[in-house]
């Protein structure tokens, strides 16, 4: 539970900038196991004997990370959605831990505070 900091970021992060990039990998490993898999059916169609066993079982390792990337890719894509919703940023605001880019400095962290309330008083004028 105390996971309420934000010191697993890199500096210049924010933990919805993490989300985005999580998604991404996960998508593009769930790629690249999709291209394995295809070049390793391409083999299996001349192979024969103990090299048709070998391919067999690195199809079957293949289809297991395909599964496991294709869950992360999905929740993460959702995740992805769901932080960077118009509904989302206005429940929470822009000010919100979620948006703010981490800062090592005390002076970069004022300074992004700033912007932050700069943006959600702009936000505020266009409402009215």
């Amino acid at each position: 539970m105390n996971t309420d900091k934000l010191s697993f970021l890199d500096e210049n992060q924010s933990v919805a900038s993490v989300v985005t990039k999580l998604h991404e990998y996960f998508k593009n490993s769930y790629s690249r196991c999709k291209v394995k898999r295809s070049q390793c059916l391409s083999q299996l169609e001349a192979a024969t004997g103990e090299k048709e066993q070998a391919i067999l079982q690195d199809l079957e390792k293949i289809d297991q990370e395909m599964a496991l990337f294709g869950v992360l890719n999905d929740a993460l894509s959702i995740a992805d959605r769901v932080v960077h919703s118009k509904a989302m940023s206005s429940a929470l605001g822009l000010d919100s831990e979620i948006y703010q880019i981490h800062h090592e400095t005390e002076e970069e962290q004022r300074a992004e505070w700033n912007l932050a309330e700069y943006r959600v008083s702009q936000q505020r004028q266009t409402q009215q």
